[in-house]
């Protein structure tokens, strides 16, 4: 301690730690008690895109990204910002307790021109995000058009 201040600094911080930390400071008659609360986040990797040509000849748009804590958002929008629905959308956890996820959406038409997938860290309130722009009308063939990343 030193002028009165008092520094808790914790090394290596892993998901263990988040929590409560109790420090007690004691000099002479002296003592002075408080609780630090730890939280731990993550941002995780950039999202990739996949996208493909179902059997019936939609486009199928899948996004994945991982290393998250706590569990991160996901949404899909559209260019002016709204909110699309996903298809699907899952969230697993690796054993070292970070999220990975992956949601997917299914377009019939182009009438979406650019789409964003946004996963966002509500802990951090930091997002990463991932454009999608479709170039023109585009006509589904799924015996042409293979599954690609991008």
């Amino acid at each position: 301690m030193h002028k009165g201040t008092a520094v808790l600094r914790i090394l290596n911080v892993q998901l263990s730690d988040n929590g409560q930390y109790r420090c007690v400071i004691q000099n002479g008659s002296f003592y002075s008690e408080t609780v630090i609360e730890l939280t731990v986040a993550a941002l995780g990797s950039h999202p990739q895109l996949l996208v493909e040509v179902t059997k019936s000849g939609q486009l199928r748009l899948e996004c994945k990204s991982e290393g998250w804590f706590p569990q991160p958002k996901v949404q899909w929008m559209d260019s002016e910002g709204g909110e699309i629905s996903a298809e699907s959308e899952t969230h697993t956890q690796d054993k070292g307790g970070l999220f990975h996820v992956t949601t997917s959406l299914l377009l019939r038409e182009a009438s979406q021109k650019n789409l964003t997938c946004s996963i966002w860290n509500p802990e951090l309130s930091q997002r990463k995000e991932e454009l999608l722009s479709i170039a023109g009308q585009f006509s589904l063939s799924p015996h042409c058009a293979p599954t690609k990343w991008v």
